[in-house]
């Protein structure tokens, strides 16, 4: 296969009646995708992007750590999921625009055909594309994780983890006991972008179906469907390696040296502590503060329990979640401390009750647990 990585360009898919479709806006397919605060969780509530962020985008990670961990054992490397920040201004936003190809996403808005364009393709009119040569930095967003199993699979059919990730709809190929669809952890990502543009460089362990393959790079642009210079276009527009017949991922070296030029670490093909994947989301539509409060209201219990280190960096500065310092969680987290175990005083407004035992009809006996309960003084709950 030929590759070119000297002068990488979008691709725009053409509307193919032969073949079955869909629009490149599929965000819409999740707008009216549930961000429930109930009660007193709706007290300062993270914004709903970043909660959908937080909630599936770490959920696929995970589930991708956990089936690492089955494969390794104790060798597997410890999962971290960094949410890192950044303002390029000058030179280094010069050098994302030109490598990314960004100025042909401007000027595929300008051929579109139709007033109220930017509408129809599901942009707004508050994006990097309206004034690319200006001096606004460009905030981008890179979740970098470390620990899972990378997106392998070959780039045939539905075999891909990074064609079900980034391209496919509909598809929920997951191990049994995982969380969530690639579905949603999609449309964290796309709602993650003001000009829903997602890059992901992966790395992963050599697969017998796939040999010889442990990187790959693919963008993808989510627009709406479009006419353009008497042409129809899906909305998919893909950023990878044109062979003439398809554009599919960058790979191993090529992945490397075009995840070099987009700023973003490589990682190491002989280095299992690489395994992994890293997103970049171009011109991010989310809040720093708002994302680490949708870490702490989404995963607090796994990060009491030590399953889950994520960080939330701002321009270099790191920002650890810590749920303990919330006061809408504090009362859950004391009723779960009170669940694991009794403290030797207890308050009349606090309770632990141990659940009898189940008697199953095959003989076997399940252990029920314990229910801490936390109570306000004077409140009705008391």
């Amino acid at each position: 296969m030929t590759t070119n990585i000297d002068d990488p360009r979008w691709v725009w898919e053409a509307t193919d009646p032969a073949v079955s479709g869909s629009s490149g806006d599929i965000s819409k397919l999740f707008r009216n995708e549930g961000v429930k605060n109930p009660g007193i969780l709706a007290a300062d509530a993270p914004a709903d992007v970043a909660t959908l962020m937080a909630r599936e985008v770490i959920q696929n990670s995970s589930d991708a750590a956990k089936e690492l961990a089955d494969e390794l054992g104790e060798e597997a490397p410890e999962f971290e999921i960094d949410f890192a920040f950044e303002s390029l201004e000058g030179a280094a936003k010069s050098a994302l625009i030109g490598s990314l190809d960004l100025a042909a996403l401007a000027a595929q808005i300008d051929r579109a055909d139709g007033p109220s364009a930017r509408g129809r393709l599901g942009l707004s009119n508050d994006d990097c594309l309206t004034a690319l040569d200006g001096d606004v930095p460009l905030r981008v967003l890179k979740i970098v994780e470390r620990g899972t199993t990378g997106m392998y699979g070959p780039f045939v059919g539905a075999k891909s983890k990074l064609y079900l990730a980034l391209i496919s709809l509909g598809y929920t190929v997951k191990a049994a006991g995982s969380g969530g669809s690639y579905g949603y952890g999609k449309a964290g990502l796309i709602r993650g972008s003001r000009i829903r543009t997602v890059v992901a460089y992966t790395r992963f362990r050599e697969q017998p179906d796939d040999p010889g393959v442990t990187r790959r790079l693919l963008g993808m642009t989510y627009w709406g469907q479009h006419d353009a210079d008497g042409e129809s276009y899906t909305g998919f527009a893909r950023f990878g390696n044109d062979t003439g017949t398809a554009v599919v991922p960058f790979e191993n070296a090529a992945a490397d040296e075009i995840a070099e030029r987009l700023g973003l670490d490589t990682r190491d093909p002989d280095d299992d502590e690489d395994l992994g994947t890293t997103f970049l989301l171009v011109d991010t539509s989310v809040e720093p503060g708002d994302l680490l409060r949708a870490i702490e209201r989404n995963w607090w219990p796994a990060i009491e329990d030590d399953r889950l280190t994520a960080t939330v960096i701002d321009d270099g500065d790191h920002f650890i979640p810590r749920p303990r310092r919330d006061p809408v969680l504090q009362p859950f987290i004391e009723a779960y401390d009170l669940a694991l175990s009794a403290p030797d005083n207890m308050s009349p407004e606090r309770k632990r009750a141990v659940l009898t035992a189940l008697e199953a009809s095959d003989g076997v006996t399940y252990e029920l647990g314990a229910l801490g309960l936390v109570a306000e003084s004077g409140g009705w709950s008391y």
